[in-house]
């Protein structure tokens, strides 16, 4: 059972797509760069993932998407566990990290009808699916282009498209934002909210706390660096980590949130959630059942 700082206020769905318990990863001389964690994600919602340099966000992102084994604890991602069935977490996560290596010399549809191959997916099927995402990401112009000539977000929307492709139940996406224009970046937060649409869930590591006060939920890492990294601080919205003194990000978030409100900006999560918990009461849980991430 998580402790109750850890859990979530809002209503709690069935089939969460992360859960994370005791999580440990531990390097060579005696360095715990995730130090016993604990999380649950909820299908259906955009989780930033926050804390400072050091803090083991990118250690724990590679544990959840197989690329690093744990050294203690447990995590399943989309019902999977980690590490007794990494394959199936395989099939079922799309990952854009940073630095992407995305071939120059090809097209945009190029790369996207060769991730459809690799996926096994019929070819009539991923000539459409090529089609539709590069529609959805605003890069049908440019389809036919060699990559090498994309802009910087041209080239993060592309590799958007590359991780959606086989339709996962679960997105990871280290750092979207950095480097991109602010129309660029709006582009990006509206694609991610069509894609939770059918109920699929996105972990952000994102630095740009006007990318993270848009999400439904923050999860909270620190203290910074070396031996003291990967403790869970708090995990809530963004309103809840503003609001938590111990929390590194809320004092950076809380200004950030403040100014939201001075401009008359949209409602806070808070306010939204509150307008809409009626509506997602009535939820069959049975339809949330693996959730897939698809454009509408």
């Amino acid at each position: 059972m998580l402790p109750p700082q850890y859990r979530h206020e809002g209503p709690t769905y069935v089939n969460d797509a992360i859960v994370v318990e005791g999580l440990v990863r531990e390097f060579k001389g005696g360095i715990r760069a995730v130090d016993g964690i604990d999380i649950h994600v909820r299908a259906g919602d955009v989780y930033g993932f926050l804390g400072p340099n050091g803090a083991g966000k990118s250690t724990t992102v590679r544990m959840l998407t197989t690329l690093l084994r744990p050294t203690g604890g447990r995590a399943t991602v989309a019902g999977f566990d980690v590490v007794a069935d990494a394959a199936s977490v395989r099939r079922s996560i799309g990952v854009a990290l940073q630095d992407a290596a995305i071939d120059p010399f090809m097209t945009g549809r190029e790369l996207l009808r060769l991730q459809a191959v690799l996926h096994a997916i019929p070819r009539p099927e991923g000539h459409a699916r090529a089609e539709h995402l590069l529609e959805r990401v605003g890069l049908t112009d440019a389809a036919d282009r060699r990559v090498g000539t994309y802009s910087g977000g041209m080239r993060r929307r592309l590799d958007l498209a590359l991780a959606l492709v086989h339709e996962p139940v679960v997105l990871f996406l280290d750092e979207p934002t950095t480097g991109l224009h602010f129309d660029d970046i709006n582009k990006l937060l509206v694609a991610f909210r069509k894609l939770i649409e059918n109920g699929g869930s996105i972990l952000i590591i994102e630095h740009n706390l006007d990318v993270i006060k848009t999400a439904d939920w923050v999860i909270d890492l620190g203290p910074e660096g070396g031996d003291r990294g990967g403790h869970l601080v708090v995990c809530g919205t963004p309103e809840k980590i503003a609001r938590t003194a111990a929390s590194y990000t809320g004092r950076y978030l809380r200004p950030v949130l403040e100014k939201h409100r001075q401009w008359g900006e949209e409602p806070t999560v808070e306010e939204v959630r509150s307008s809409s918990s009626a509506s997602k009461s009535r939820t069959n849980p049975a339809s949330r059942k693996q959730p897939r991430l698809r454009f509408a």
